[in-house]
């Protein structure tokens, strides 16, 4: 379902059920060192509020935001796990949540702007043209990149 938030506290029932996709979901989970608690919806969930703060101007550490932006790697690992790939909730709902949750991020990103090595993931070389003061300090510090400082 398009749009649907985690903070919503709605979610889609037809979305969240299904024992064999969560069972799936867990082992996926458990295997790359998640605590078994973590849901697929808590995954997107993280990555579309991480998505939000980036957004309205990131104003943690270089260090946080780079510990943070690996939610998107884990959801990377799940779209394209073949398993987890014969479920529903996988090829549809995750998928257009994390489609829509990028697309947000490519908007605030600094056009044109790349740090990294070249065969890092789009979402690792992007630069955020919006940070708060101690993460666009970090920025300039780091990379010799003047982003706008919001808040």
């Amino acid at each position: 379902m398009t749009g649907w938030r985690l903070s919503d506290g709605v979610p889609d029932p037809a979305a969240v059920t299904g024992p064999d996709f969560l069972t799936a979901f867990r082992d996926f989970a458990v295997g790359r060192g998640l605590p078994a608690r973590t849901t697929p919806w808590s995954l997107v969930g993280t990555w579309e509020s991480f998505v939000d703060q980036v957004v309205e101007g990131y104003d943690w550490y270089i260090e946080e935001y780079e510990n943070e932006i690996g939610v998107r790697r884990l959801l990377e690992d799940v779209l394209h796990d073949a398993a987890l790939g014969a479920f529903e909730q996988v090829t549809t709902t995750m998928t257009e949540r994390v489609a829509a949750a990028d697309e947000q991020f490519r908007a605030a990103l600094l056009p044109g702007v790349a740090v990294g090595s070249p065969d890092e993931p789009w979402w690792l070389r992007g630069v955020p043209a919006r940070a708060g003061e101690r993460f666009a300090t970090d920025l300039k510090t780091m990379y010799g990149i003047e982003v706008v400082v919001v808040g």
